[in-house]
């Protein structure tokens, strides 16, 4: 599976995201086993559709860090799995979707359908498990 291509120019066709650095995924990849057989472990989206463009914020969060904590883990059962996070302490963004990374998926799912877990039951992570990684404007 081909992941989103990191680019910095060109808003079209664009979301912002943290992508998630490599000694983090492998992190998350030990501490949670994937349960489907495409393992994505790549970003949280912060801003979908940029056709509006970035306000200042979020231009000025370009290539910088963010705190990160992964919450829970939440499963469709039929071939989505994603973990909860909490960026700067919130759970949802400001469209009123939650914040996540889908973690892995069934070959016949996308990563968005993990978008559709926001009220499935989480299965909590105890302590607190810190992510690092930088924001980025991705082309889908």
């Amino acid at each position: 599976m081909k992941l989103s291509t990191v680019i910095s120019e060109d808003i079209n066709t664009r979301y912002l995201a943290f992508i998630i650095d490599d000694e983090s995924r492998k992190r998350l990849l030990s501490l949670i086993t994937p349960a489907y057989e495409n393992v994505i472990c790549h970003h949280v989206t912060l801003k979908f559709n940029l056709s509006a463009g970035l306000t200042p914020e979020e231009t000025a969060m370009v290539g910088q860090p963010l705190e990160i904590s992964v919450r829970d883990i939440r499963d469709s059962g039929d071939g989505v799995q994603c973990l909860g996070v909490a960026v700067n302490g919130e759970s949802f963004r400001p469209d009123g979707s939650f914040y996540h990374i889908t973690h892995s998926i069934s070959s016949n799912r996308k990563p968005s359908d993990s978008n559709k877990l926001r009220d499935v039951e989480a299965a909590f992570i105890k302590g607190i498990v810190r992510i690092s990684g930088k924001v980025f404007l991705v082309k889908k």
